[in-house]
């Protein structure tokens, strides 16, 4: 800020004059260097993230060219010119301290872009949170071959597709695209390898069925996401050349984003295995990781945004999902810690190992603050866990498999011991675990009741999509 000197008369006026009229001049002439004086700056708070938009504080006005006074005349003020420069004035300490008000970080503003560094803070798009109409209280999910829409404790049934049943026709990855459309592929099955593939939408209120892709050949389709009606993205197994090509489709273009090596290996499936294709919440990237031994037998987790460019690779990790547009949740397969959850923070490729969750960890699912998961011991434990509070509860025991049906309710496995010899057969899920699922009830997070669903336990295990479990 600049100093002023206040002299008690004008050396440009002679000394013959009055009292009043040096008072004037020196108004006039403080009122004349405020005006050109140097905006304060302001604070910056400290780095912003994301910094908003502030226009700009327009310039002050020109001043006019002052009006030399004879010698002898008397300066008279215009009135209307000093209100309007103190005005000024007053506007631009305001305009200063406003930008610093807007420039300093809230909480609020922290709630609505969830990036804050070091914390995790996931925000949903408040439209995501409300459930449509024709999706509450229900569910989605097939036996294999057709497609079923249900109340969600099972006692009504609408069957939406009218596949004829055969054991070498499938339908494969289950995914919510709106609410009314449902994404899917079918495939000819063949020792766990999928040919002649066909890439369909179905609107679940009309019950139309669309064809949007066929791939056919040695080309075995094995994975399916979608952002929207027309973008999608695919993983295809190249036998020939032992790739897994990963092909992102926009407005029926397709482009190769990317190529992975991959070594079959004859192993059958077990518990730690994982198979996910899936883009972020903003549609901006995208995972992709598939551990299945007829597929490669590789736990590293790849993440891609929509030009190809590699973000972030990550080693010895299965069971993956998002929990923000820069934060994945998974488990660690092997070497330290192996069985924990962690979580990555991919814009600085670091991860970070949740505290206080159970051992032996599986298939986080995550919705707003909170995550669910399944602990494999005991023949199954289910857990929720509070991000903002970095707490674990056990939710209930000998349970497994926890899917988020809606804000207040989780649907959950119940687990019982095998019989001797029942799960006897080697790298199933079952001799991994010495449990089989009896049923799947409805558990409510706030009075405990549960409701059991009136479905087969063996349909429901290939998976259930609800406005918050959207993919399968």
């Amino acid at each position: 800020m600049q100093e002023f000197t206040f002299s008690t008369s004008d050396p440009k006026q002679p000394q013959t004059q009055s009292s009043n009229q040096d008072a004037q001049d020196q108004v006039a002439e403080v009122l004349q260097q405020v005006q050109v004086q140097e905006k304060p700056k302001v604070q910056e708070p400290e780095q912003p993230s994301p910094q908003p938009n502030i226009p700009t504080t327009p310039p002050p006005p020109k001043p006019h060219k002052k009006k030399q006074a004879k010698p002898g005349e008397k300066k008279e003020l215009n009135p209307k010119v000093v209100l309007a420069t103190m005005l000024a004035g007053i506007f631009t300490a305001a305009a200063g301290f406003s930008m610093f008000l807007l420039l300093k970080p809230k909480s609020e503003d922290v709630k609505k872009t969830g990036e804050v560094k070091g914390e995790f803070v996931h925000v949903e798009d408040e439209n995501s949170l409300e459930i449509p109409d024709n999706l509450k209280d229900t569910f989605l999910y097939t036996d294999n071959y057709n497609i079923f829409k249900t109340a969600k404790d099972g006692s009504t049934k609408e069957q939406l597709t009218d596949y004829k049943h055969g054991e070498d026709i499938q339908i494969k990855d289950l995914e919510l695209i709106d609410s009314e459309t449902l994404g899917y592929f079918r495939c000819q099955t063949t020792g766990g390898d999928y040919f002649n593939c066909e890439i369909l939408r179905l609107n679940f209120l009309t019950k139309e069925v669309s064809s949007v892709q066929k791939i056919e050949g040695s080309r075995q389709l094995s994975q399916l996401s979608w952002a929207s009606k027309d973008v999608y993205a695919y993983s295809l197994q190249d036998t020939t050349s032992n790739q897994m090509l990963i092909n992102l489709v926009n407005n029926e273009v397709t482009n190769q984003i990317a190529s992975i090596y991959t070594e079959r290996n004859n192993r059958k499936t077990f518990v730690e295995d994982s198979q996910q294709l899936q883009f972020s919440p903003e549609n901006k990237r995208i995972l992709y990781l598939n551990t299945l031994g007829n597929q490669g037998f590789d736990f590293t987790l790849y993440v891609y945004d929509l030009s190809g460019t590699e973000i972030d690779r990550i080693d010895d990790a299965t069971t993956p999902t998002w929990a923000d547009e820069d934060t994945i949740v998974y488990r660690r397969y092997a070497n330290i810690d192996s069985g924990a959850l962690y979580f990555r923070d991919i814009s600085v490729k670091r991860s970070f190992k949740m505290r206080n969750t159970a051992f032996a960890s599986y298939d986080p699912k995550s919705f707003n603050s909170n995550l669910i998961y399944w602990e494999a011991s005991n023949f199954g434990r289910s857990h929720i866990y509070d991000r903002e509070k970095n707490s674990d509860e056990l939710l209930k025991e000998r349970t497994a498999f926890p899917i988020w049906l809606s804000q207040d309710e989780v649907i959950l496995a119940q687990t019982r011991e095998c019989k001797p010899n029942e799960c006897s057969i080697p790298n199933t899920l079952e001799f991994e675990n010495q449990f089989r699922i009896e049923e799947f009830f409805i558990h409510n997070l706030i009075n405990q009741e549960e409701t059991k669903i009136d479905i087969e336990p063996e349909y429901l295990q290939n998976g259930i999509v609800t406005w918050y479990n959207r993919h399968i």
